[in-house]
Order: structure tokens, then sequence, then C-alpha cells
């Protein structure tokens, strides 16, 4: 006598087929949710990454702008023998200045540049760098403004002259000390400052770093 499943021996099982198919794409669906998801991830990180670098180097060139501006109009009145400045507004404007001599009062300054930041970095001073007189860039200051000339007469100036010599003076003829901070807002490591030492006119830039060790952040010569 032929059985029941001997009859049904050469016949395949649909439902157990389909049930292995279903089973098969939903293992290849989550695959490929997995993938998926790694690939997200990794180009979040990349993106930020990519945003953290094109941010740094617009607060190098910031920097460098500063910095570069200050020296050439120190070198322009050398060169020229006449008084150049250079004032400061916050939050990214930088000017430079001819002042001609005239008798017996001086003619109005001749404005001969005006420079703008990238739109990112301000003249700064973030929550967290030093603020004590022996932990700030050279000692000048306590960081109570970003723009710090004439720290012989209790600082917070925002324009510095140049003259023949050599040396920085405000307005009044006095040797100018001071330091200028800049930044992008928010971001307490971007942190970077120049300082200016009047009788000399010499300038040296400082970037902010994290102590490890101590936990604490610290100004070191760029």
């Amino acid at each position: 006598m032929t059985s029941f499943h001997q009859l049904d021996g050469g016949r395949s099982h649909p439902q157990k087929g389909h049930m292995l198919s279903s089973k098969s794409r939903g293992f290849t669906l989550i695959e490929l949710l997995i993938v998926l998801s790694i690939s997200f991830v990794i180009s979040a990180f990349a993106v930020m990454s990519v945003l953290g670098a094109l941010r740094d180097g617009r607060v190098t060139t910031a920097y460098n702008l500063t910095l570069e501006t200050m020296r050439n109009t120190r070198q322009l009145a050398v060169d020229n023998r006449k008084t150049y400045f250079v004032t400061f507004a916050l939050p990214q404007t930088v000017q430079v200045w001819r002042q001609d001599q005239g008798s017996p009062a001086l003619p109005p300054p001749v404005l001969l540049n005006t420079f703008q930041l990238p739109f990112d970095v301000n003249f700064d001073t973030e929550p967290g760098i030093p603020t004590t007189a022996t932990t700030t860039p050279d000692g000048f200051g306590t960081a109570v403004s970003p723009l710090d000339f004439d720290q012989g007469s209790g600082g917070g100036g925002t324009t510095v002259y140049f003259k023949p010599d050599g040396g920085a003076y405000d307005l009044a003829g006095n040797v100018n000390d001071g330091v200028i901070y800049l930044a992008h807002p928010g971001s307490l490591y971007s942190s970077r400052a120049i300082t200016l030492y009047g009788l000399t006119g010499r300038m040296r830039g400082w970037r902010l770093y994290k102590n490890n060790a101590s936990g604490t952040s610290q100004w070191q010569p760029n």
C-alpha cells in the first residue's frame, strides 16, 4: 500500500520555502540597515571633522590678518617717516590710517584700508581663558576686554599709533603696551592673542591650550 507520505514525497512544500525566503530577506534588510547606520555615523564624524578644520582655518586667517596688519603698519611708519595707526572695533573690524603733519593743527587722518575678520571669528575673550596678571599673555591686563591696549594707562585702548622710530604709542604719546584677543565664539580653545611691546614695537602671537596635567587653560607662544 502506498502511504500518504510516499505520495507526497516528490512534491515541494511551498509554505516552508516561503518561510525560509522571508527569513533570508529579513536578515539581508537588517544587514543593510546596520551598514547604513555605520555609514551615517562615519559621515557625521567626517563632516564634523571637516567643519572643525574649516573653522580653525578661519581663526588662523583672522589671527594672521591682525598680526600682519599691525606689522605692516609699523613698517610703513618706519619706511615713510610718518605716523600710521591701526584702529580696532568690535566685533570684527580693523582699519589702517595715515596721520600727516600740519601746522598749527593736524589735518584729518587718511583712511588707507579697512579689513574684516572672517564671518565667524570675533575679537573675543572666551569664558575660561586665564584672567590673572601672571597667566595672561606677557602679563598684560586681566582679559577684561578683547581690545586691551594702553596698559600703562589702565588698559582698554583700541588704537595703536606707530611712529618712525618703530615704537607704538597712544594718542597722548605714551608708550603703548597691550594685547588683543580673538576667537570663534563658543570655542574656548580656538582662542588666539597678540601682544605688543610699545617701546620697541615688538609683537608676539599666542595660542590657548589645555594643560592636561592640571586641567587648566594656558597661553603658549604661537
